[in-house]
């Protein structure tokens, strides 16, 4: 962090000053979205035999650009292989990741790298499957059912936003589809989208987090959000394979 530049986990939240009369707590400055925003970038390819290629890049920006390039600065590029690695492998087994690269440019900060799967798609019966979400982060955390004691909080002012595109090969097809959702609590707001066309899909979403320190009575309101936001990144899609010539 910049002399005279607050640590993003510290903006927004509250002090207690020190003094020799009376302390005082004191509200630190909240950051603005677009000073706190992660973007992932995804080209992913599925190709004949079920095997995915996927190019990842991942931009940080504002103060989080500050953060992060400090951190890969001052760890090895193994070490940060080796986190990606588990990040990815935690939501895809068997995903191996290679061509790592990062660098700071002015007020952003990113890194690359592809991702491979030997067989990606997934299987329910006579149906095959597409996870269309390349993005490893979880972002919200898993609420329970049952009354709730403590309030609730997502954290520091944050925006997310994540464009997947899917290219497959002529093995396969998507049906034709076009489906917006929008979702959001007192804490945060959701929004995706989802299209496909034959050889080709998009996936985008967003996920704005607020500063606001909700109630334990909003717990159930929160929890649904959370899951909705669960639900929609686990879409999949059910894929047509051609088999010499026909359609499956």
């Amino acid at each position: 962090t910049d002399l005279g530049t607050l640590p993003v986990e510290l903006c927004g939240s509250k002090v207690l000053v020190a003094a020799d009369s009376d302390s005082q707590l004191v509200s630190l400055p909240e950051l603005t979205l677009d000073e706190n925003i992660r973007r992932y970038n995804v080209v992913a390819s599925l190709a004949e035999d079920g095997s995915l290629l996927a190019e990842v890049l991942v931009v940080d920006g504002g103060v989080r650009a500050k953060k992060s390039a400090y951190q890969r600065n001052v760890s090895e590029k193994a070490e940060q292989i080796e986190g990606w690695q588990a990040a990815y492998s935690d939501i895809i087994p068997g995903a191996v990741l290679s061509d790592y690269n990062y660098d700071a440019v002015a007020e952003s900060s990113w890194v690359s790298f592809k991702i491979v799967v030997p067989d990606y798609i997934q299987k329910s019966g006579d149906l095959n499957l597409l996870s269309v979400d390349l993005v490893p982060v979880a972002v919200l955390p898993e609420l329970k059912k049952g009354k709730r004691v403590n309030p609730i909080c997502f954290g520091t002012t944050r925006k997310y936003e994540a464009n997947i595109t899917w290219s497959l090969s002529q093995t396969w097809s998507a049906d034709s589809m076009s489906d917006s959702n929008k979702v959001s609590c007192d804490a945060a707001t959701f929004k995706s989208r989802i299209v496909s066309k034959q050889n080709r899909l998009t996936f985008n979403w967003s996920l704005e987090k607020n500063n606001s320190l909700l109630q334990p009575s909003a717990c159930e309101k929160v929890r649904k959000f959370c899951n909705a936001v669960r639900r929609t990144r686990k879409t999949r899609i059910i894929l047509n394979k051609l088999t010499d010539g026909v359609t499956n």
